[in-house]
């Protein structure tokens, strides 16, 4: 089974006249179903704690997306893993 893409808007906006081209400098990228149950956990888990911790929702967001960006430099800095 080919690994669903992860996509700028939600699938339920695609066909929506007011999404009807992607957000500027948004692409979709193909990445495996665990890797992205991973991402999702950190998200939340970042979310959950700036949330109980009385930030506002613009706080957490910046701190989940702001967390992304630095897990992603990370990443591309890392050697490629060979199995």
């Amino acid at each position: 089974m080919k690994p669903e893409p992860i996509r700028p808007m939600h699938h339920s906006m695609r066909g929506s006249q007011a999404w009807s081209r992607a957000p500027a400098r948004m692409s979709a990228m193909t990445m495996e179903h665990e890797t992205k149950d991973a991402l999702t956990k950190v998200a939340l888990s970042i979310f959950t704690d700036c949330v109980n911790g009385g930030k506002t929702f613009q706080d957490t967001i910046l701190a989940v997306y702001l967390s992304g960006l630095e897990n992603g430099m990370q990443a591309s800095r890392e050697e490629p893993r060979h199995c």
